[in-house]
């Protein structure tokens, strides 16, 4: 009897060869996370799959969390807060909108911080003051 390989997407989180139950899978992703995260992510993922009736169902919410499963916590964090400060949940935008705030940032925020600093400057550096 030949066993097929089970091969997991790394990007979407397909499994190729095997069904998954979507519940366990966000389950275990959920649980790698900060508690902080994972309320901040229960917050966005009620809000999206409200006002985004083409978000509403697991496994889009498990293809986002497989997408952002290789991201600090503190980029999430950023990503929801520019999410929701931007006002984008109220222009039906969703997962897969959330989800590249998160990658590019991932990608692009060591080039954007020495950016803002080259155009903005530091801030002043703190010094005892001998009186």
């Amino acid at each position: 009897m030949n066993k097929k390989p089970v091969l997991k997407c790394p990007a979407c989180g397909y499994y190729f060869g095997k069904e998954y139950i979507p519940g366990k899978e966000i389950r275990e992703l959920l649980q790698k996370r900060s508690p902080k995260v994972r309320e901040r992510l229960r917050m966005i993922t009620n809000n999206i799959q409200t006002k985004v009736p083409s978000d509403n169902s697991q496994h889009k919410y498990f293809m986002f969390l497989q997408a952002i499963s290789d991201i600090e916590d503190k980029i999430i964090l950023w990503g929801i807060n520019r999410f929701v400060l931007d006002g984008h949940i109220n222009k039906t935008r969703g997962f897969s909108y959330l989800k590249f705030i998160m990658l590019n940032e991932k990608t692009n925020r060591k080039q954007r911080l020495k950016n803002e600093y080259h155009s903005l400057g530091r801030p002043p550096s703190i010094r005892n003051r001998k009186e």
